[in-house]
């Protein structure tokens, strides 16, 4: 019997030694015998190499504007197993997690006698269908990696979303960009609609393929919608255009990524509009507004000025670094940087080191975070440094205020959650 959070985490989490294990076959077994909960879930699909977390939290807001009980399964969380299932702005309680997963036990153990086990990945992704199938009225459901063979591609969505496609967890989804399309396009469903973001050609010409032969619509970005900016440095407003349609949208959530995000949300709302959805554009622009995402270029501190950003792969960086060149105010800036070892650690590192003044690289408590011996055959400059405990680099920071400074964390989703839990902890973010 489980009776608390930590109990019900500890067996979820004694499970990680497993891997991740692609392919659909055990997630459908492990549905089927929890009663096929996806069945009743009006949702949309999220996959890309980066924007997902972002598109789904200007879907979310403004479904929440309009009156909708919205959930949302994000991949990665940034707080813990519980994080990943939420209701609006909610994340699940923990009396309603240990429930979740007591009624799923019985599923678990028939896996385990089979020799099948459920991964962690595996158990959240159903007890998120679970929660949903009860409480929302529709769901924003990110794929954890690639699309094709993810756990999460197992029900029929109102609409898939597509945000970019790039090189990450390529021992798993490929060395080239095709590679990697053709997991993202597995998400693609006949007949529904399919929204895409800016892709390479060699992507495009999969997606595409994968769309026609589905029957699926596609909305591309720039061909069936596009987005035309008011102001080239501030990139906090735009047009957003659908046809004769046009919004004028402002966002609190900084960058040109995040442009683009939004508008492969915008779009998505226009197409549950029209299928039917009560949705007032002017309460979905004041969710579009409001959205933001914690450790997407979230500030955290004044004076000094301390942003997270879970840029954690070579087209994250290149997004979080043209926000970072916007913020010209400034004498000086710091990253402090932490990545997972088995990342393209060179070129994040080439890619960063022309716009800060100091790198300093670092590790945190997690069996996949590089280590000095990870970063050291990497070509050592006056910029690149290493010190391995972040915690005392923060303390060093608050306590030699300097306000024209900025000090920039990035890298590893799981990096900045330590980091985010720390500045809560002490500075009551």
């Amino acid at each position: 019997m489980y009776l608390t959070m930590d109990q019900v985490e500890k067996a979820i989490n004694g499970r990680t030694g497993l891997g991740i294990k692609p392919g659909l076959d055990r997630v459908k077994s492990f549905l089927a015998a929890a009663g096929n909960p996806e069945q009743h879930v009006n949702g949309i699909h999220i996959a890309g190499t980066n924007g997902k977390g972002s598109t789904s939290a200007f879907i979310k807001q403004a479904l929440i504007q309009s009156d909708y009980k919205v959930g949302t399964f994000n991949s990665p969380s940034l707080n813990g197993l519980s994080g990943h299932i939420a209701l609006n702005d909610t994340i699940i309680s923990d009396n309603d997690f240990i429930k979740l997963f007591i009624e799923l036990e019985p599923a678990i153990q028939k896996l385990d006698k089979k020799g099948e086990p459920a991964t962690t990945f595996e158990i959240i992704t159903v007890m998120a269908f679970m929660y949903f199938a009860q409480y929302a009225d529709i769901a924003v459901i990110e794929a954890g990696m690639g699309g094709k063979e993810d756990a999460t591609n197992v029900f029929r969505p109102l609409i898939s979303i597509i945000t970019n496609v790039a090189l990450d967890h390529t021992d798993y989804l490929g060395s080239n960009v095709q590679a990697v399309a053709v997991h993202k396009a597995g998400i693609i469903k006949s007949g529904v609609p399919v929204i895409t973001g800016e892709v390479h050609k060699e992507a495009k010409q999969i997606i595409d393929a994968e769309a026609m032969s589905l029957s699926a619509p596609i909305f591309q970005i720039g061909h069936t919608f596009h987005y035309r900016m008011f102001d080239d440095k501030q990139l906090d407003g735009y047009q957003w255009t659908y046809g004769d349609f046009t919004l004028d949208v402002s966002l609190r959530m900084r960058g040109m990524h995040q442009i683009k995000n939004s508008s492969l949300a915008l779009m998505a709302l226009a197409i549950l509009k029209e299928s039917g959805y009560l949705l007032s554009w002017e309460t979905a622009l004041q969710g579009i507004s409001d959205a933001q995402l914690p450790g997407r270029y979230e500030t955290v501190h004044q004076n000094p000025t301390i942003i997270l950003d879970g840029a954690h792969n070579p087209a994250g960086i290149e997004a979080f670094l043209k926000t970072v060149d916007q913020d010209v105010a400034c004498e000086h800036k710091t990253l402090v940087f932490a990545a997972f070892k088995d990342k393209d650690i060179e070129t994040m590192l080439n890619l960063v080191k022309p716009s800060f003044q100091n790198v300093m690289l670092t590790t945190f408590n997690h069996p996949r975070a590089a280590d000095k011996q990870d970063y050291d055959h990497f070509d050592a400059s006056n910029t690149l440094s290493f010190n391995p405990g972040w915690e005392s680099i923060i303390d060093h920071l608050l306590s030699t205020k300097k306000p024209n400074n900025i000090y920039y964390f990035a890298g590893s989703i799981h990096f900045i959650e330590k980091v985010r839990k720390y500045f809560a902890k002490r500075w009551y973010m």
